[in-house]
Order: structure tokens, then sequence, then C-alpha cells
């Protein structure tokens, strides 16, 4: 468990660097990242390029709310700050399993 949770806490770090690249290569070359209120992107190349046009909008903070890990697999709750109003706002869950 404590890959899963470190992977997840690297990704937050990278998540508020703006590392789109960083992002990519914690995941699985054939992953699937599901952000729930969006379609899923498949694949490492995809999931770059989903994450460089996210960070093009400007930057964004990821807050961590609550993490559930169970095993290998890990669930992150989190807000932006500067974006909401402390309320999560759909796609704003995250399930984790290392690559």
């Amino acid at each position: 468990m404590a890959s899963t949770r470190r992977t997840i806490e690297r990704r937050v770090e990278l998540f508020n660097a703006g590392d789109a690249e960083g992002i990519s290569a914690l995941y699985a070359v054939d992953a699937v990242n599901h952000q729930i209120a969006l379609q899923p992107v498949v694949g490492w190349a995809a999931i770059g390029e989903f994450h460089r046009d996210t960070f093009a909008g400007g930057s964004l903070t990821c807050t961590p709310i609550n993490l559930v890990l169970e095993g290998e697999w890990g669930a992150l709750e989190w807000v932006d700050p500067d974006v909401h109003d402390g309320f999560l706002n759909p796609g704003e869950s995250r399930l984790w399993r290392p690559g």
C-alpha cells in the first residue's frame, strides 16, 4: 500500500507543478484515466495530451480532501481552492492503481 500512497502523493506534486509528462510517466502504457465527468482517456500518450491541454488553461492546485487505499488501489478526492468554493465537482474523485 505504501507504493500506491507514494504514487498518488507524487501525482499530486506533479499536478501542482503542471508537469504533464511527469504525470503520464506514472501510468502504464495502456492505462485508462477516467475523470468522472469526462470520457475515458486511453493510453500513455493520450493521458499526457489530456494533461497538457488541462494545464494550458492555467495553473491548477490539487488539494487532497480524502485518500482511500485498498491494497494496490487508491481513490483521491480533491478540490482546487483557486477554482472552486470548497465543493467537490463531478470528476474530482480519482481512482488509482500504479502501472
